[in-house]
């Protein structure tokens, strides 16, 4: 098989990793490769390049295997011009990468070539376009070169990026879709229009929403071809997750609004999903004439251009016309199909009736059985089908207080009741086993190992300590993952504390089977560390609060962009909850792992701070405990700062990173119970010093301002006149009673 540009790309950047290693960091050599360019494409006719190569060091030029893409030097010491010759083409087109690297192999280089065949008239194939992406944006030599395609988008209905178009080149192969962004009119191209485009001076990288764009500097022209009917090509879900038909017009059948979704206009981007509980997502600009329009909640066809690679994917619509959907619905294969899972308690309003995220039933004293026992609360998707069971044990109904539903000013919201008892108590033995069961459907294999997280509180002094969590694939079989311990702070309080337990299968549980997991109540001893009576009464209550999260700790992969002089991506930091779950957390969304104090040499690289915590995947600056304090008016601001290492160059630099700031999911509507967690949501500032020489943006302080709070935000600062010292410091300074927590990842400097 023919090797791509891409993977070409993918074996030389792995042996360069494998030479350099994949993190860049303060200790980086100062030895420097560059070239003046980032790839040749060129005319079937063949044609000479000179290309700039940048050096302080000695290097080598290694031969591609393609006979027809060759240089004028293969070695030299220092900074020279390297001429590429590229020989005429009489087939098809055809690729070739020319790779140059210090001669100690410490850095390494590649230039993709791309020539027309002289069947295509000279034209580039829109794949071997997209192969050439790399980590940015960069600018495209190519001479004479262009591409062309048939228009996919409509500019009238307005759904589209604006001053851009998606164009397609082939109606049937992968990867033969491009967004094309223009500075000057387009009005007059139209759907079904063939256009050819000029590559030289044109930049390739990524919109905002994640798109492949072509951002041209010359003018788009309409060849002479009629203009054609274009029609989708059909592909199912598979495909659409892999981005291998972005930005082409494509169809998929048999999908249906999700129900959360009914009721709705196309303004709301609704989410669409088929019986296997496949999701797509279909964004609707505000500026689309359809906007306002309602869709009919059956199953049927969507059509529209495909998004990028992802496992909820995009499908934007071109129009209404390729939507044809039924009236009546189809049912939906219960079950999770990815990790994280969160089984919630959150409520959006400060009451104690209705959950947001589930049903929650009331249960009532059985006489005969002396239990409280039954299905407390179920998942209202009911495309999940989770839900959860409860037993709690009295020899009279005066013994149970509950159970009942409650929506904590903290959002600790909770099921909360009593009388929990252990079957190994010694004094009194129910009926039953007491505690909760949660029955989770799957639509996906669960790995190996995972996470399962969970809010549990005491309240009084006489509420059972240790509870154990189990699982099993069939409620009979019960394998002990571990157990936790609720301790009293001070006596009579009641305390929201959260517990991670590690889960490892001895078996495997796969896609469409339930995964079992139950929380049970252990021994005799009680929060307050006495021997507890029987477990009765309503000085122990046990509140199980926030969610039930089940998640899977996995490092990240991101290599250093090219150039970086310092990069940090936190790809080693795995634990703690994701932020960006959501409100379905509740009070979890402040749940953080270690502080950075506890990281290891790995996780750090040479980082230092204070107040930092684990998150996966980013890192989180500033904490506020909300576990032990006694009342919300007692949280407060824990003010983090997290420093980089030395940075060992000097010079003026350039640095960018990713923010978030935290908002507190207890700021809610109608909130009358008093005062939420944090009374306001949190700064959305950030500041950035600069220590051991130079400024950022003309002084030695910056702040950035705007930070979102459901997403991240790539900031630029520049930096001028470092020293090999110099290091950058990541704070915020708030106003007295203000908290600022944020979010960081990606930390990149380059030169």
């Amino acid at each position: 098989m023919k090797s791509s540009i891409k993977n070409i790309l993918s074996t030389a950047f792995i042996a360069a990793v494998s030479l350099t290693g994949c993190k860049k960091g303060p200790d980086m050599p100062m030895a420097t490769l560059d070239l003046g360019i980032e790839s040749i494409i060129a005319p079937y006719m063949g044609a000479e390049y000179t290309v700039s190569v940048n050096s302080n060091t000695s290097w080598e030029v290694v031969s591609s295997d393609e006979t027809w893409a060759s240089f004028s030097t293969a070695e030299f010491v220092g900074s020279t011009e390297l001429t590429v010759r590229v020989g005429g083409n009489d087939g098809d087109e055809r690729t070739a990468v020319i790779t140059v690297r210090s001669k100690d192999g410490g850095l390494v280089r590649e230039l993709p070539v791309v020539q027309a065949g002289v069947s295509s008239e000279g034209y580039i194939s829109i794949s071997a376009l997209r192969e050439l992406e790399g980590d940015g944006d960069y600018t495209i030599t190519g001479n004479d070169a262009r591409i062309k395609g048939f228009v996919v988008t409509d500019a009238v209905s307005g759904n589209w990026f604006e001053k851009s178009f998606a164009i397609e080149d082939s109606f049937s192969d992968v990867n033969s879709g491009i967004t094309v962004s223009v500075t000057g009119d387009y009005s007059a191209i139209e759907f079904g229009n063939e256009i050819s485009i000029p590559l030289e001076g044109a930049v390739l990288g990524r919109n905002d929403s994640g798109y492949l764009t072509l951002t041209v500097a010359g003018e788009p022209q309409l060849t002479e071809t009629t203009p054609v009917e274009v029609k989708p090509l059909t592909v199912d879900h598979a495909a659409m997750q892999t981005g291998d038909y972005e930005s082409m017009y494509v169809s998929l059948n048999d999908f249906q609004v999700v129900q959360e979704s009914i009721g709705g206009t196309w303004a709301v981007s609704p989410k669409f999903e088929n019986a296997d509980g496949d999701r797509i997502v279909l964004p609707v600009s505000e500026n689309a004439v359809f906007a306002s329009v309602s869709y009919n909640e059956g199953v049927g066809t969507v059509c529209g251009i495909a998004g990028p690679a992802g496992t909820e994917p995009e499908l934007r619509p071109v129009n209404l016309d390729g939507i044809d959907l039924s009236v009546m619905r189809i049912g939906v294969k219960p079950g999770i199909r990815q990790l994280p899972y969160v089984f919630p308690f959150y409520c959006s309003e400060q009451t104690n009736e209705t959950p947001k995220y589930i049903k929650y039933n009331k249960l009532s004293y059985n006489a005969s059985t002396q239990l409280v026992s039954g299905v407390i609360a179920e998942e209202l998707d009911e495309t999940v089908g989770a839900y959860l069971e409860m037993t709690v044990y009295g020899k009279s109904s005066g013994d149970i207080f509950g159970p009942n539903y409650w929506a904590e000013v903290g959002a600790h919201d909770n099921i909360n009741a009593s009388s929990f008892v252990s079957l190994d108590n010694g004094k009194t033995t129910p009926t039953s086993e007491c505690g909760f069961w949660l029955t989770v459907p799957l639509q996906m294999d669960m790995p190996e190992d995972f996470n399962v997280s969970f809010g549990l509180c005491g309240a009084g002094d006489w509420a059972l300590s240790e509870w154990a969590l189990s699982y099993s694939s069939d409620k009979k079989a019960w394998t002990e993952a571990g157990s936790v311990n609720i301790e009293r702070v001070t006596a009579g309080g009641s305390y929201y504390f959260y517990y991670t337990l590690p889960v490892h299968l001895n078996a495997p549980i796969l896609a469409g089977n339930n995964l079992y997991l139950k929380l049970t109540p252990q021994g005799k001893r009680s929060i307050s560390g006495a021997n507890t009576a029987d477990g009765h009464g309503n000085s122990c209550r046990i509140r199980l609060h926030s969610a039930i999260v089940i998640s899977q700790e996995v490092e990240g992969d991101t290599y250093a962009p090219a150039g970086a002089v310092y990069f940090q991506p936190f790809d080693k930091l795995t634990a703690g909850m994701d932020y960006f779950v959501g409100e379905k957390l509740g009070a979890f969304a402040n749940y953080c792992a270690g502080d950075i104090s506890t990281w290891t040499e790995d996780q750090t690289q040479g980082m230092t701070g204070e107040k930092v915590m684990e998150r996966p995947g980013y890192a989180q600056i500033s904490y506020a405990n909300t576990e032990t304090p006694s009342v919300r008016t007692e949280y407060s601001n824990e003010l983090g700062y997290l420093t980089t290492p030395a940075l060992g160059v000097s010079g003026d630099l350039m640095l960018s990173f990713k923010a978030a700031a935290y908002r507190s999911p207890a700021i809610r509507s109608k909130n009358t119970s008093g005062p939420p967690d944090v009374q306001n949501p949190d700064i959305t500032e950030a500041v950035v010093e600069i220590i051991g020489g130079g400024t950022i943006n003309g002084s030695t302080t910056a702040t950035v301002t705007g930070l979102p709070t459901d997403s991240f935000k790539t900031f630029t600062l520049n930096i001028t006149g470092a020293t090999a010292g110099t290091q950058i410091r990541f704070t915020s300074a708030p106003a007295d009673g203000q908290f600022s927590r944020w979010f960081i990842d990606d930390i990149l400097v380059t030169k």
